[in-house]
């Protein structure tokens, strides 16, 4: 019988707020919440087979190391909103980033301080 507790005391909140939530005055929102928006909605684009290339109109490549089969990119209006990227790299490049390396797999947006080279 505890199970289903914990799970109805969330929906009931979540009914709760869920309206005031979705009412909320476009005057009255904050830029920092149009900016994760606009992330979230970026992230939405990045598909996997697309190619790094492609991936970069949305995001930019962060600082410290990458290497050709994963890296973590920055949106580029907020160096602290982040997604991490698989590759399948290029095979006709050996050593080093290539544009045509493809998305294997793609993270969700998370919140992290910036790196700087």
């Amino acid at each position: 019988m505890k199970k289903w507790i914990t799970p109805a005391v969330f929906l009931c909140v979540l009914i709760a707020v869920w309206p005031t939530a979705q009412s909320q005055n476009p005057a009255t929102r904050c830029s920092s919440c149009d900016v994760v928006h606009e992330a979230l909605e970026n992230v939405r684009q990045v598909k996997v087979g697309m190619t790094r290339k492609a991936l970069e109109k949305y995001f930019v490549l962060d600082g410290g190391m990458s290497f050709r089969n994963r890296a973590n990119y920055v949106h580029p209006k907020c160096d602290h909103l982040k997604i991490a990227v698989d590759f399948e790299p290029d095979p006709t490049v050996k050593s080093s980033l290539s544009p045509n390396d493809t998305v294997a797999a793609v993270s969700e947006v998370f919140v992290a301080y910036p790196v700087r080279d």
